[in-house]
Parts: C-alpha cells; structure tokens; sequence
C-alpha cells in the first residue's frame, strides 16, 4: 500500500505500508518480505505491528491507537470510586473515635455498624483495584505498537493521547503499550547497526 488514503472496519494485512493516511478499526499488521511503515500518519484501534517502523532516512511517521474511551472511562470511574470509598472509611473512623454523650448500648450498634460500612468498603476498593489490574493487563496485551525488528527515529506514537517521541535513537525490538494512563516502553536496546 503506497499513496493511498484508506478507511478500513477490520484488521489490516499487508507487506509494506509507506507514505499513507490509514484509519483502521482494530488491527494494523504489517509483515513479510519488507515488513515496514515507513511515512504517512496510521489509526488503529487495537494494536499496529511491523517488522521495521521508519526507515534509515527517518521518515517522520505518526502512529496512533483511538482513544478507548470505554477503558478509559472504567479506569477512570475505579479511581474515582477508590478515592470516594477510602474517604468515607476515614470519615467512619473518625465517627469511631467520637464517642461522647452517647450510652453503651447506643455506642455498641454504631460500632457494628460502622465496622460493616468499612468491612463492605473494603472489599469493594479491593475488587475496583482488581479491575482496574485487568484493564491493565489487557492493555499491555492488546492495545501497543510493536516493531518486531526495529524502531527508527522520527517516528510519532500516540496511544490514548499519550505521546512518545522517538526523535534520535534507533531502537531494535520494541514493544510501547499504555499502562495506567502512561506509556511504556520496552526494548531489547540499540540496534547493532547504528
């Protein structure tokens, strides 16, 4: 695919892709013979793989996965719930520490109480923290731009509006995923060529 403006629903499969504006619903996978991206902006929904990403003339290329918004919202919505539960347990701890004017038997239920509302809360920041693991998890998994062989310079990659720059080195194998709102990067090291 060379030149080409290109909307695609599904996964795209091809050899080369160079100089082109490819918006691509799920995957990008990008391998065989010359295996490479090199020019062009690219949109994926899930992940964009290839065996070489940019060229020796550092093409500037730009690679972005869609925002996930559903993920992003759930993860949002968990920290938001962790936060709110982890106050209301401060709170309630605080009730526990206030115990003037109030009898024993009076003074008993609400420590019942109170300890059940923190027990409940508690296993709920347990559970949303789990989730929040797995969305994680899934991302790393699921959601990258893997160069297979290697990552030259110039090269623009854009998940979840999270930026990464690579403007000077060249990379061999490399993975970049999202983790947690930030990018992260893995790389076996330079390439020998350089």
């Amino acid at each position: 695919m060379e030149n080409a403006e290109v909307l695609v629903k599904g996964n795209i499969y091809a050899d080369v892709v160079m100089n082109s504006k490819v918006e691509c619903w799920e995957s990008m996978f990008i391998f065989g013979s010359r295996g490479r991206i090199v020019g062009g902006e690219y949109w994926a929904g899930n992940k964009i793989e290839a065996d070489e990403i940019g060229n020796e003339a550092n093409v500037y290329t730009a690679l972005r996965l869609f925002p996930s918004v559903g993920e992003d919202r759930k993860r949002k919505n968990f920290t938001l719930q962790v936060k709110e539960a982890s106050s209301m347990i401060n709170e309630l701890s605080k009730i526990l520490e206030q115990r003037e004017g109030i009898d024993d038997a009076a003074w008993r239920i609400v420590v019942v109480r109170v300890s059940y509302l923190i027990k409940y809360l508690d296993k709920h920041i347990e559970d949303w923290q789990d989730r929040l693991r797995k969305i994680q998890e899934w991302n790393r998994q699921n959601r990258m731009v893997r160069a297979m062989e290697v990552l030259h310079s110039n090269i623009y990659i854009e998940l979840n509006s999270a930026p990464f720059r690579n403007r000077h080195e060249r990379f061999g194998r490399t993975k970049i995923y999202l983790v947690g709102g930030n990018i992260d990067v893995i790389t076996e090291g330079k390439d020998r060529n350089d």
